[in-house]
């Protein structure tokens, strides 16, 4: 339709573009007719203190991830300290029960005793 049809139809031009925008394809729009669309505002430029803002709120988050980052490295080392304490603690609770058997094996008997020195 054009805008003279559409004044004979008393059809506003506000309403018919916004039925355009909504309902493209088909319906009042089917054919090679002019579209008439409003084009949208542009986004307003950022001013010198918002940017400034937005580049501090930037660098906080940056500084929030390197923390969470370090924070993180330093319980995996905490745990893998741990684990070396409790594998030599183990190491050296099987030492002393091998020394312990090794000792019943060597001297079965009570009565007989260990030389000093041996069971130190």
């Amino acid at each position: 339709m054009l805008q003279s049809e559409l004044a004979l139809n008393n059809i506003p031009i506000q309403l018919y573009s916004c039925c355009l925008h909504h309902h493209k394809g088909g319906g009042l729009n089917s054919g090679n007719e002019p579209t008439m669309e409003v084009p949208l505002p542009e986004p307003k430029k950022k001013g010198r203190k918002e940017r400034k803002k937005e580049r501090e709120r930037e660098r906080e988050r940056e500084r929030e991830r390197k923390k969470k980052g370090r924070k993180k490295e330093r319980k995996k080392e905490r745990k893998k300290e741990r684990k070396k304490e409790r594998k030599k603690e183990r190491k050296k609770e099987k030492k002393r029960k091998e020394k312990k058997t090794q000792m019943r094996l060597f001297y079965p008997c009570d009565s007989l005793k260990a030389p000093s020195g041996v069971l130190s």
